[in-house]
């Protein structure tokens, strides 16, 4: 059975309907929850595996990938909820540039560190699990049109976070040239 075709439970057990969305859950909890350690990710996954096999909304013939996305956001909100304040964004890992891949995985991690979760979340759905507005909408359990705000606000942001970054960058590249004379600047 494909996983693209295996969108509700009916005659399958449930732990073979799961089963197939297994990696993607990993995927995404790794992304949401931005943790070197991939443990709190590992057990966000097992959390909601153990939910689901007990989610009445399954047995009754209710969307896996859906429920299983949404569980685990809401376990991370409830994470979230309860730990310390998150850390700033410039408590990321420390940049270190070996290729052009390191540099622009590190500046996304970056942009993602510094949305609000609420923010992240759509941004994951849509960019790491491809995921349709609809779906996201349910997965966070909000009205679409209140997702697709969301995700304009998290785009508006890293955005700006990625041209701040990239004016920083070129400014640290450029050697300072003494300004051509009959050249206007801007004084405060």
């Amino acid at each position: 059975m494909e996983v693209g075709l295996l969108s509700t439970v009916r005659s399958v057990s449930l732990r073979d309907a799961i089963t197939p969305f297994v990696a993607g859950l990993r995927r995404y909890a790794r992304a949401l929850v931005m943790e070197p350690d991939a443990c709190i990710a590992e057990d966000l996954v097992q959390q909601t595996v153990a939910r689901a096999l007990k989610d009445e909304r399954l047995r009754r013939g209710g969307n896996v990938r859906l429920i299983l996305y949404s569980t685990l956001t809401s376990l991370n909100r409830s994470r979230v909820r309860g730990a310390s304040p998150a850390r700033p964004p410039s408590s990321a890992a420390p940049f270190v540039a070996h290729s052009p891949e390191t540099v622009s995985l590190s500046r996304i991690e970056r942009s993602l560190l510094a949305l609000p979760s609420d923010l992240r979340e759509v941004v994951l759905l849509a960019a790491l699990e491809r995921m349709t507005y609809e779906e996201m909408a349910d997965v966070i359990e909000v009205p679409t049109a209140t997702m697709l705000a969301r995700l304009s606000r998290a785009r508006d942001e890293l955005r700006v976070h990625f041209n701040g970054t990239i004016a920083q960058l070129s400014a640290a590249r450029r050697p300072s040239q003494p300004r051509a004379s009959g050249h206007l600047r801007l004084v405060k």
